[in-house]
């Protein structure tokens, strides 16, 4: 199957493991309100436990997105640039795909492209459910 893959294909593939990016989260004034000891301020129980809950997701997001960093910095990009020219943007040959560190490199970086999307699905679940209690505790 890999001879059959058109040399652009490989090119794309170089692209993608090439390419990461990393998200900022703003999380200023619940650090103030935690660093100054003032969430015992925020009375509801259930508002102050989820604001804690939300923030120790996005440390565990923010956790996996540095993992997935790190590993593209130290694998993905020494592998491409050793192995890709992108100034002549010469196509690498297709024996490539039959690398040992080329397909360890790739197999590693979808893994993390997964883990990745994982989390952001489980965030995007705890914003949705932290907005309706902010909308019940405005209600109270």
């Amino acid at each position: 199957m890999a001879d059959s893959l058109p040399p652009d294909s490989i090119e794309v593939v170089f692209v993608q493991l090439v390419q990461t990016s990393k998200s900022a989260f703003q999380t200023g004034t619940y650090t103030d309100i935690l660093n100054s000891g003032n969430l015992h301020l925020i009375d509801n129980f259930d508002l102050r436990s989820e604001i804690t809950s939300y923030h120790e997701a996005l440390n565990d997001l923010e956790l996996i997105e540095d993992y997935t960093y790190n590993y593209f910095s130290t694998y993905n990009m020494t592998y491409a640039l050793n192995t890709f020219d992108f100034m002549s943007q010469e196509q690498p040959d297709i024996a490539i795909l039959q690398d040992r560190e080329f397909t360890n490199i790739l197999v590693g970086y979808f893994s993390m492209i997964g883990q990745r999307m994982n989390a952001y699905k489980k965030i995007r679940r705890k914003c949705t459910y932290f907005k309706g209690v902010i909308k019940e505790y405005q209600n109270i």
